[in-house]
């Protein structure tokens, strides 16, 4: 899958054009929109919404294929720019004129959010952008975007994993958000402590709104910016969030909470499962270590999830048996389906003049391929 993407992408020691990219990281609930949102109110960067870059484009690098291929550059172009719900409706993102923007040459596929980042740069009159998706990877995007600056917000799990099962797009249970929640941030530390302090910058979020001007500083700092303090008084102005503000970004542009005072809502037996996965690197990020009956519970609980993590591996099987359309066809309906439990059914209304239409799944296939959608490959 990886033969596309790394080729025509830039390296540490190509001149660029432009000024480095700039990635906000972190598990859901993680204050990453907030944080964006800031980014966003700086007069030097635009902040783009989540584009769920690697999820919906660079994961199926085997679907949309060659992307010197101009209809199949086209093709996961279009894609990028539009999620379902219309979520990015407001940002007059244009095929047109990005596909006119794409640098010439070999294109990889970096090229493409690197287009759509600049192409927001332009029109918002400042000089490089940011995006933020949760649950990227530092070493996803240093992949495509090596000299890439990568911001990680960390969040205490237990209330991260609270406020993640208090959304309505989430369809995970609590013992399954520890697990992955600790794999995503240990594993982050990691390469960002092998990267460098030039690449990567670990931020609390409960120092970002505990001592917002301090902790934007350092940020700045980081990103070699001046601070600026529209960054904490224009947030509700930024490109950060999605069309129509939903519920789960409100707080990313309302007003600023100066403490973390409310207490995770969660049941006993789901803070015994999660104390399994976070007891041995809380302390370490400066959270509060479970206790251990909290812990020992934790494991008479654990053969209860036995049953999900056996179904788990065998849809893991499953998907990974499937066809670059199949694979392609299961992330659209998953990503329509989560957007559709969040903001309601998908709205059906008349294009607007200029305006670019979610292209079905089997149309996208048919550009790509020139092939009947059913049989491509």
């Amino acid at each position: 899958m990886t033969e596309y993407l790394v080729a025509s992408d830039r390296s540490p020691s190509t001149p660029k054009p432009a000024p480095r990219p700039i990635f906000v990281i972190g598990a859901a609930r993680s204050g990453t929109t907030l944080l964006q949102a800031m980014l966003g109110a700086h007069p030097s960067i635009a902040a783009l919404p989540e584009m769920h870059f690697w999820f919906r484009i660079v994961n199926l690098s085997d679907y949309w294929g060659d992307l010197s291929d101009p209809s199949r550059r086209r093709a996961a172009l279009l894609e990028l720019i539009n999620l379902p719900g219309g979520l990015l409706d407001r940002f007059g993102f244009d095929i047109a004129r990005l596909m006119a923007d794409v640098p010439s040459g070999p294109v990889g596929y970096g090229s493409l959010l690197e287009t759509v980042g600049l192409d927001l740069c332009q029109r918002e009159g400042k000089a490089r952008w940011s995006e933020k998706t949760p649950w990227q990877t530092a070493d996803q995007i240093w992949q495509l975007f090596p000299d890439a600056q990568v911001i990680h917000l960390i969040r205490e799990p237990r209330r991260t994993i609270s406020s993640t099962l208090g959304t309505p797009f989430n369809d995970l249970p609590a013992w399954k958000l520890a697990e992955q929640w600790d794999r995503y941030t240990v594993a982050n530390i990691r390469s960002g402590i092998g990267r460098g302090p030039q690449y990567y910058l670990q931020v609390r979020y409960e120092d970002l709104v505990g001592s917002p001007t301090a902790t934007l500083g350092l940020v700045c700092s980081f990103l070699a910016e001046d601070f600026e303090s529209s960054m904490l008084t224009q947030r509700q102005e930024t490109t950060a969030v999605f069309t129509g503000r939903p519920a789960w970004q409100a707080a990313a542009t309302g007003p600023l909470r100066t403490a973390v005072t409310e207490e995770p809502r969660l049941g006993a037996a789901d803070r015994a499962l999660i104390s399994l996965s976070i007891r041995r690197n809380a302390a370490a990020l400066g959270y509060q270590t479970p206790r251990r009956r909290t812990i020992a519970a934790g494991y008479a609980l654990w053969p209860t999830t036995v049953p999900a993590r056996l179904n788990g591996k065998i849809r893991d099987r499953r998907h990974a048996a499937l066809s670059p359309v199949g694979r392609y066809e299961v992330v659209n309906r998953y990503t329509r389906e989560r957007v559709a439990a969040a903001i309601g059914p998908p709205r059906f209304e008349p294009a607007q003049p200029g305006a670019v239409s979610q292209p079905e799944p089997r149309q996208v296939a048919s550009a790509r391929t020139g092939l009947p959608a059913q049989t491509a490959v």
